[in-house]
C-alpha cells in the first residue's frame, strides 16, 4: 500500500476527501477546498494538510472577509499555525498576518521564462530530465 493511500485513509476518517493527479493533491472538507502542488516522491504530511484546510476556511463573522482560495507549493510542510509553503487569496478587506511567515524564501524560487504554459508543457519531459 502506498504512503498516500495510508494517508488518504487517515484523512478520510477526519472527513477530508483527497485526490492526487498530475502532481496536484486536491483536498476537500465540508465547504472548504485546497490544492497542493507536490511531486509524488515528496511526502505529504497530515498536520500540514489539516493546517491548510483550517487556513482555507478562515472567514470573518458578520463580514464578507474570507479566504477565497488556498494553495501550497512543493516546500509545503507544517508550520507553527499556518503551513509553510501555503498561499492564500483573500477578499480585499482581510489580511492574515500568520500567512507571512518567518521562513519566506526558505527553499522556493520563482523564475520567469517568457514561455507560455503551452510552451512549457511541450518541453515538460525534457525539463523534468534535467
Amino acid at each position: 500500500m502506498s504512503t498516500f493511500s495510508r494517508l488518504q485513509k487517515r484523512l478520510s476518517r477526519l472527513g477530508i476527501e483527497s485526490h492526487f493527479n498530475n502532481d496536484i493533491y486536491t483536498l476537500n472538507k465540508e465547504n472548504t477546498s485546497a490544492q497542493i502542488l507536490l511531486p509524488s516522491p515528496l511526502p505529504l504530511e497530515q498536520k500540514a494538510v489539516e493546517q491548510l484546510l483550517n487556513f482555507a476556511s478562515v472567514n470573518v463573522p458578520n463580514s464578507v472577509g474570507k479566504v477565497c482560495m488556498a494553495r501550497a507549493t512543493p516546500d509545503f510542510h507544517p508550520g507553527a499555525v499556518a503551513p509553510v509553503g501555503s498561499i492564500v487569496a483573500t477578499t480585499q478587506d482581510l489580511i492574515i498576518p500568520e500567512a507571512i511567515g518567518t521562513d519566506i524564501n526558505c527553499g522556493m524560487r520563482l523564475f520567469t521564462t517568457g514561455l507560455s504554459f503551452d510552451q512549457v508543457c511541450e518541453q515538460n519531459r525534457q525539463l523534468l530530465l534535467n
